[in-house]
């Protein structure tokens, strides 16, 4: 078992150990699809300051790490009764991954018509024929190294197919329990198909039974047809001694909508990159989320949308909270490319910052090809508004109460977004959870 620092040499030596004994490692196209992904990782390696989409994010906390390769002994036993719920019982269709393993006896068994769900390691044993065509090599290998290296180590993930006009009533809640075991990594790849005209929601929960230190890196492939609706939202609460990298990338069709939104307060470096293509006529997408960091906790947002349709509209609000000696990271580029005539892509990145330690960098980008397009970003950042914390406490708040109520006011605009009513409660009081938690 591999257990060296973590530098480039580290994870292909991981490769080496276990290729042979990978899911689908007798398929031949799996099998070069892993070799091209590692010789590309090989060449790139993992990013630096010099990577441009990297500038902000320093991996030498990671690199520092010692971590053993993927499991391939399947999840680690678990208490059902144990397992955290974002929804109550009973309002979401669960599926649970410990350790980067999916365990099926803790998963829902019944999923209504229309909706298939199943481990990626059964659907590569059993041969799924649109893997070969789902799971593919990234086109920006040089910026996106750490999905090469997903793809070359990838054990399990969900694959989730929603049929043709169904509409899903129940949400599809995720579990993604880690920390099991200490310094171990994970590289899940996950796979989800939304068929014309349907609707679904999926809330994807990320945490962990423990204070060990581990290292996430998981990649999903979305697609939603034509007319569809996904909203995928995402919490993230995971220890404070954990490296959580997750990217996405989202294909969106004529008349669909691809509604996102991240709520971050864990992990000691996380970076979660969400690129969305736009590629026909009335085609949308919002990328909303909230983020909280105290003492030296690193929280990267970034986010990529490619208007290449006319009549493609994108809305983006990401709003942060740092304290301590936390750093935010928000990178946003909407590309409005030549065809995209009447594009409406708008942008906004807020932070406010409780420390005078804390320290955000945003870099906010339009690239525009078009004539007439409707585009607009801005970002700002500043400390808490002493009038207002001021007149809180002339009427008789402590200050931890003031600035609490001025925090949950600022973030709650992001949360608005939510569509799901008991998940934008169960946000907002995570949020004041959070402020109880950090009073300083």
């Amino acid at each position: 078992m591999v257990t060296l620092a973590s530098d480039k040499e580290a994870f292909i030596a991981q490769y080496d150990q276990s290729k042979d004994n990978l899911p689908g490692s007798e398929i031949t196209w799996l099998a070069d699809l892993r070799a091209k992904n590692i010789a590309l990782f090989d060449q790139v390696g993992l990013p630096t300051g010099k990577t441009e989409l990297w500038k902000f994010t320093n991996l030498n906390p990671l690199k520092k790490q010692a971590f053993s390769g993927p499991s391939l002994q399947g999840p680690a036993s678990a208490n059902n009764n144990e397992l955290p719920r974002l929804l109550a019982e009973g309002a979401s269709f669960r599926l649970v991954f410990i350790d980067g393993s999916y365990s099926a006896d803790l998963s829902d068994k019944t999923l209504p018509a229309g909706v298939s769900v199943q481990s990626l390691a059964s659907a590569i044993k059993s041969g799924a024929s649109d893997l070969e065509t789902s799971i593919v090599s990234r086109d920006r290998a040089e910026e996106q190294p750490l999905v090469a290296l997903n793809t070359a180590l990838m054990t399990d993930g969900n694959v989730i197919d929603i049929a043709k006009d169904v509409s899903v009533n129940l949400p599809i809640e995720i579990l993604h329990m880690g920390g099991g075991k200490a310094e171990q990594s994970y590289h899940n790849r996950n796979v989800v198909s939304v068929g014309s005209g349907s609707k679904v929601t999926i809330i994807e929960n990320v945490t962990d039974r423990s204070d060990n230190v581990y290292f996430s890196n998981s990649a999903t492939e979305v697609s939603v047809g034509e007319n569809a609706t996904l909203h995928h939202y995402r919490v993230q609460a995971s220890n404070k001694a954990a490296f959580l990298v997750s990217s996405t990338e989202a294909v969106v069709d004529k008349g669909a909508s691809y509604d996102n939104f991240l709520l971050n307060t864990g992990a000691r470096l996380s970076r979660t990159e969400t690129n969305v293509s736009l590629i026909a006529e009335n085609s949308s997408c919002h990328l909303n989320g909230a983020y909280m960091g105290t003492d030296d906790q690193h929280c990267d947002m970034t986010t990529r949308v490619d208007h290449k349709s006319p009549h493609t509209t994108c809305d983006e609000v990401i709003k942060g909270v740092l304290a301590g000696k936390a750093r935010g990271v928000f990178q946003g580029k909407i590309i409005v490319h030549e065809l995209a005539q009447k594009t409406v892509g708008n942008q906004s990145h807020r932070a406010m910052l409780l420390s005078d330690r804390a320290e955000v960098d945003a870099k906010p980008e339009l690239e525009i090809f078009a004539d007439d397009v409707i585009c607009s970003h801005g970002c700002t950042s500043g400390q808490i508004d002493e009038e207002q914390l001021f007149y809180l406490r002339s009427r008789g708040l402590s200050s931890e109460q003031a600035q609490s109520l001025l925090v949950n006011a600022f973030l709650a605009d992001a949360v608005e977004a939510v569509q799901n009513e008991d998940l934008k409660d169960l946000l907002l009081v995570k949020i004041a959870d959070w402020l109880e938690q950090n009073p300083n």
